[in-house]
């Protein structure tokens, strides 16, 4: 989306708001505040869309090699799921996330270079707890089967798959590329973000349609099973989480131009469907539409280095590397300047969102 709006920059910094709400002080209970709900808040979905839309907008469409025909498709982004053999009775949720997930990604990364990806953790109806992984590295689904299945050998789960079935190879995960979607990003922010019993209402409502019985998830076997949780259990712990380069708040900023105004003039007439006027911006929203197919010249050379600072960000900490910030590329100073057309004068992309502000001294 693209933002048209006024801000005013002060030559010596922004002065003091007499009427500014008072600090948060000693008192506050920092504690409190770092605890994490369970459940997905609106915070957190705006959170989660950001992160999903700067994973499609990096994502390049590549080539991979189907496991089982060995036919060659493309994709730009997967969806993985990981799921749980046998009952999850007391085992934790944190106790999955910290010693089963946390080292399926860091095998990924060590061994097929798993980089940008977002995850979500859901109850199933049965109560297990499972995971839903998008990235837009090619993973072979055998290795990512073994990998998650060897570290649920850590847990009473495996052993009880073993001892009721005799192997511990169990089809616990699932993988297939997303394909044949007009807007990826906005069907990806709808499917992870989707509430318990949201998913369970629209579910049983297509059931209707089609004949069969409603889902009752506290008929499930599983609900019977001592110290299993409810399927509407809020779960403990972190709900979602991404790669380093996608919490980046890293931003694009350059002097608006004429030829920068003259791009906007283009992309207003060839899709003046999408522009929003209000009484404080203008607005142009790319709808699905790729960036790089509405953008062209200095708008799109921007946002290429944005893209290219975004996928440059290391996962490696600071304190494991010595002048890590050298690594980076610096942004550049913002120069203000008068332009007539839309009365801006500096562009600032932030992910995958354009930023024209207008400056006034």
């Amino acid at each position: 989306m693209i933002t048209v709006y006024d801000s005013v920059m002060w030559p010596n910094g922004r002065p003091a708001r007499r009427d500014r709400a008072p600090s948060l002080g000693p008192q506050f209970d920092y504690q409190k505040k770092q605890s994490y709900s369970g459940v997905i808040c609106e915070h957190s979905r705006k959170r989660l869309r950001r992160a999903i839309n700067l994973l499609v907008a990096q994502a390049d469409e590549k080539e991979a090699v189907h496991f089982k025909s060995n036919s060659t498709f493309k994709f730009k982004v997967n969806f993985i799921t990981l799921t749980l053999p046998a009952v999850q009775g007391d085992v934790s949720d944190k106790y999955l996330k910290s010693k089963c997930l946390d080292p399926w990604i860091k095998t990924m990364k060590r061994r097929h270079g798993l980089h940008s990806y977002v995850w979500r953790a859901e109850r199933q109806f049965n109560g297990n707890l499972h995971f839903h992984v998008t990235t837009d590295t090619y993973l072979p689904y055998d290795s990512l089967r073994d990998v998650w299945n060897h570290q649920l050998g850590k847990t009473r789960i495996m052993s009880d798959h073993v001892t009721k079935h005799g192997h511990a190879h169990p089809n616990s995960t699932d993988v297939h590329s997303v394909q044949n979607i007009t807007n990826i990003a906005a069907y990806m922010v709808k499917y992870m973000s989707k509430s318990s019993t949201g998913h369970l209402e629209a579910l049983n409502k297509h059931r209707a349609t089609i004949g069969e019985s409603p889902i009752v998830p506290s008929r499930h076997p599983f609900q019977q099973v001592p110290d299993q949780p409810a399927w509407d259990t809020p779960i403990d712990g972190k709900v979602w989480d991404c790669s380093k380069n996608l919490k980046s708040k890293d931003s694009a900023t350059a002097v608006i131009d004429s030829a920068i105004d003259d791009e906007l003039r283009v992309i207003t007439e060839f899709i003046p469907d999408n522009c929003l006027q209000t009484d404080h911006c203008f607005m142009i929203y790319f709808r699905g539409r790729d960036p790089k197919t509405l953008l062209q010249g200095e708008l799109l050379e921007l946002w290429n280095d944005y893209i290219h600072r975004i996928k440059s960000v290391s996962e490696i900490k600071p304190n494991c590397i010595r002048n890590q910030s050298k690594m980076l590329p610096k942004q550049n100073n913002v120069v203000t300047a008068t332009l007539p057309r839309y009365h801006s004068n500096q562009l600032e992309l932030y992910q995958n969102h354009f930023n024209v502000i207008t400056t006034s001294l």
